[in-house]
């Protein structure tokens, strides 16, 4: 609801129409190419999605006819390389987490998930002890749509998930269900995003920790 009513808004605040029946498919090309020269083209599709559910109901229900969006095609969305990290760099990240400290242990295993498990952000922040299974080297996660589904923990993942829960335990936040928790807390994904990179020690970055 919140993306579609953000598509209206912007499409509203572009064309200052006074009622939904004034839209045309000139108006909407044009919302959409501002977007696309300020925006990537990935937040250009999702607007026109918006707009596609929003005019199919408004002129389901009488507000205008013909449904502008007709006239509108689906913004090309370009493919993005992404850069691979490189052995080196995958040690380097590593090495900010090496020692006992439970930030450390934490992190360690935090970049071990998203190295070995290929989750997302959101998905590995909310993380519940509950869905964790050592045992099994299993982990249920809850991904978009709220579709929980199951990923396996390699073995070294698993251990560093081990030794993360164990120093938990003498957290004074450890009363907490979310897995990840740090000083004042539960970690929020903005959390997750700063701590794993944060460089903790002067050690070579070509040490490779096992």
């Amino acid at each position: 609801m919140r993306t579609y009513s953000t598509s209206v808004v912007q499409l509203d605040a572009f064309a200052n129409a006074p009622t939904v029946d004034h839209a045309t498919p000139t108006m909407i090309r044009g919302c959409l190419s501002s977007v696309l020269a300020d925006k990537t083209a990935t937040t250009a599709v999702t607007r026109w999605g918006g707009l596609l559910a929003f005019f199919k109901w408004a002129t389901a229900e009488g507000f205008c006819d013909p449904d502008p969006m007709l006239g509108v095609s689906r913004p090309a969305k370009s493919e993005t390389v992404v850069d691979i990290l490189t052995d080196d760099q995958i040690w380097a990240l590593l090495n900010t987490c090496r020692g006992t400290s439970f930030d450390a242990l934490r992190d360690n295993a935090i970049l071990r998930l998203y190295l070995t498990t290929g989750m997302r952000l959101n998905e590995c922040a909310t993380i519940t002890l509950d869905r964790i299974n050592i045992k099994t080297q299993i982990v249920r996660i809850m991904g978009k749509s709220r579709c929980e589904r199951e990923v396996h923990l390699e073995d070294k993942t698993a251990l560093a998930l081990t030794r993360c829960m164990r120093a938990r335990k003498q957290h004074p936040k450890h009363d907490s269900n979310m897995l990840w928790i740090g000083k004042i807390g539960p970690l929020t994904d903005g959390g997750i995003k700063q701590n794993p990179v944060r460089s903790r020690s002067s050690r070579s970055a070509s040490t490779r920790p096992s």
